[in-house]
């Protein structure tokens, strides 16, 4: 067995305070097989032959792990991945969702190819607390289209869900009226199934590059112009608060009772230019400066979903293509064990011939004996 590839990824500081561990078909039986880093920030174990999701609970900086095309039956052993945006888990044994009430950053989840029916683990992720907005659940066996509802209907964030893909589906899925129930249902839906609201095809790819466009034309605008940012203060979060000296610290109010006349000094305001324009122009700063980075953010987190989205469907391509070869693998098998049991009763046949033969020789002698 190869020796799992580590690659360290530096941010802009140079700091190597995270990184990617990349470990694809490496016939990986247990995670614990791994050395992790509790700094890593994405996890691909890809097409092994892991049984069970375990020794990644102090990886607490982890926020993509891919766990696809494995052997795993059930969905545990996350609870401490508090940062955790991104799950694959497609291509298994899984036979319920469980496990995920933990996951209060998680956005976008695989679970396809899978054996499903059991949805109960979604309800612990209703509510604004958790920011599930992609699930992928084609090809399991969702069958009550009653529970389904129940387990995504408090979901507020979801905006896409898969049940359907490429023909392959749930058998939810051929319910009458499917669609327009969950669309009735589930109003924060924007696509369902790789379709928008109206019925029209999908292609995730193509929004994210046309929404990436659009990102990297308003950040072309805004270094190219001098003028101040014009964005909405609903965009910006977290914003640091004014920081003001106890009540108890600050000078009694009749200490400036006097006006600077009473003093005999000449004005302060005389003197000295007016500081509230600069006091203006340090606050527009630092609201641009916040402004600046919630794009920023937002612009990262694009561009992961387009990587995510791409990294998906290349690995469900590799995943049919191996099913595909398999199949061909046992049906050549099949056929070589037909030939040889052809060969068998070709040669048992022959050897059948070769006894009628000396048994009528035989016979013969055994007449000319007799007439003598």
């Amino acid at each position: 067995m190869e020796a799992p590839g580590e690659v360290e990824v530096e941010n802009e500081d140079g700091d190597s305070s995270y990184g990617d561990l990349c470990c694809m078909d490496k016939d990986l039986r247990s995670i614990s097989e791994l050395s992790l880093d509790s700094t890593l920030h994405a996890i691909n174990l890809h097409c092994n032959n892991i049984s069970k999701i375990e020794a990644i609970d102090h990886v607490w900086n982890l926020q993509h792990l891919d766990l696809s095309s494995n052997q795993i039956s059930q969905i545990e052993g996350l609870s401490t991945l508090t940062k955790l945006r991104t799950l694959n888990l497609s291509c298994n044994l899984i036979t319920r969702i469980e496990g995920l009430e933990a996951l209060i950053n998680l956005t976008r989840l695989n679970l396809s190819y899978n054996h499903i029916n059991d949805l109960s683990g979604l309800m612990p992720l209703h509510g604004i607390k958790h920011k599930l907005r992609y699930i992928d659940l084609h090809s399991n066996c969702i069958d009550s289209i009653h529970h389904l509802l129940q387990c995504v209907v408090g979901l507020h964030f979801l905006t896409n869900l898969v049940l359907e893909k490429d023909s392959e589906d749930n058998p939810v899925c051929r319910v009458p009226g499917y669609r327009a129930v969950m669309l009735q249902t589930l109003p924060q839906l924007r696509i369902l199934d790789c379709k928008n609201i109206f019925g029209e095809p999908v292609n995730l790819s193509q929004i994210n590059s046309s929404n990436l466009q659009c990102f990297e034309g308003l950040l072309d605008n805004l270094v190219s112009s001098d003028s101040p940012l014009n964005i909405s203060e609903d965009e910006i979060i977290d914003i640091m608060p004014v920081e003001t000296a106890p009540i108890d610290e600050m000078a009694p109010l009749d200490q400036f009772a006097s006006t600077p006349t009473d003093t005999g000094l000449p004005s302060f305001m005389s003197v000295c230019p007016s500081s509230e324009p600069e006091k203006v122009n340090h606050e527009s700063d630092f609201q641009n400066e916040m402004k600046l980075q919630k794009l920023d953010d937002q612009f990262l987190q694009l561009l992961n979903e387009i990587l995510v989205e791409q990294l998906d469907q290349e690995r469900e391509k590799r995943w049919k293509a191996e099913q595909a070869e398999k199949k061909l693998m046992d049906y050549i098998d099949e056929l070589h064990k037909h030939a040889n049991e052809k060969k068998d009763i070709h040669s048992l046949a022959l050897l059948t011939t070769n006894r009628c033969d000396l048994l009528k020789r035989w016979n013969s002698k055994l007449q000319l004996l007799t007439k003598k």
